[in-house]
Formats: structure tokens, sequence, C-alpha cells
């Protein structure tokens, strides 16, 4: 654990160093790449989260898919488990836990993505490696929620600044189908079996 909390703590820094100005251009850039992607296309359902600190933004991916009447579900955290709400506008999103923006469930009747179907998910980390592999926050909510929701597409969010050359892993954590960047998109071939 040691050695994920030193990991951690480092990149956290490497990211808040990253200018607001330089974090808005990289985050546009990511957006543009993701709505060129060919999983754009494929997934009518979409994964997304409200970005908080200096993670990356997707609010240009997350107007332009509304938009394009893609369904857009964004998490709400209640208690150690986590749910994913679909919003048809941002107004329906309100500070919750963390002060991370959510559904406002109490506000509007919305709908979760309670199906095992297909979706992409799109998934914020502290950290990525090129084999798909995330370093979180240490919750763990992602990683509950992926163990059961085995048809989602999942593809990291990072800046290149959060690229490193290994994450130290353990068995519930769960790899990345690819994971994209402004400079670049990893796509890990995989085997079946896993690692």
């Amino acid at each position: 654990m040691d050695q994920k909390q030193q990991l951690r703590k480092r990149m956290k820094e490497k990211r808040d160093r990253i200018s607001p100005q330089e974090r808005r251009q990289k985050s546009a850039k990511i957006c543009e790449r993701l709505l060129s992607a060919p999983e754009y296309a494929r997934f009518q359902k979409i994964l997304v989260y409200a970005a908080i600190r200096s993670e990356v933004e997707l609010q240009l991916f997350c107007d332009q898919a509304l938009r394009d009447r893609k369904q857009i579900f964004f998490p709400k955290v209640c208690g150690k488990e986590m749910e994913f709400y679909r919003i048809e506008n941002p107004g329906q999103l309100k500070k919750g836990m963390f002060s991370v923006p959510e559904p406002d469930v109490k506000q509007y009747p919305l709908s979760s993505f309670a199906e095992n179907g297909e979706a992409w998910i799109l998934v914020p980390g502290v950290a990525f490696d090129e084999k798909g592999m995330r370093l979180g926050y240490g919750g763990g909510f992602y990683d509950r929620y992926l163990k059961q929701k085995e048809n989602l597409h999942r593809t990291g969010i990072a800046f290149g600044e959060q690229i490193v050359k290994r994450i130290p892993t353990e068995i519930h954590d769960h790899p990345m189908d690819d994971v994209i960047t402004e400079q670049q998109w990893y796509r890990p071939k995989r085997t079946t079996g896993g690692e």
C-alpha cells in the first residue's frame, strides 16, 4: 500500500502543477479525440464524470454528446457504492459528496444505469500505465462498480503527465480497455484470461 500511496501523492502533485490554461487546452484536445473515436459512434450510452480538482474536464465532450442525443450518465456516491444516473442537461447536477457535481435525484426523476448492457465508461484516475492499469484515489468506488458491470468498454482519461511505466496492482484492480491522453491513445493488446 505504501508504494501506491507514495505514487498517488507524487502524481496528484504533478497534475496539480499543470496550469489552468494548459489544463483547459489539453482537456479540449482529449474531448476532440473522444468525439472522433470509433467508440463514440458505436455506443449510445456513455458513463462520464464531473471533473474535480485538476482532473481532465469533459464538459465539451458531454455538451456535444447531449446535442447528439447520446444517453449521458453521471456518478452519484451513496455510502460505499456508486451508481450512475442519466441526465439530460447540466442543470440536473448539484454538488454532492466531496463537493463533486452529482445527479440531483431528489429534485429530478432520473433513471439509473441499472442494466448490465453495453456502454462506454470514461474513467478518471490519478495515474495510468500503458497496459491500462489505473491508480485511483484509494476509495475503491470505480473498482467495485466495474466489478459489477462486465459489459462496459473502459477508457481511462488522463493528461500525458499522468502516464507512468507501471502501476502497482492488486487483485481487485480492473484494467482499462484503453487510455487516452491529449498526446496518445493507448490501446493495450489483451489476451483472454487476464494479464
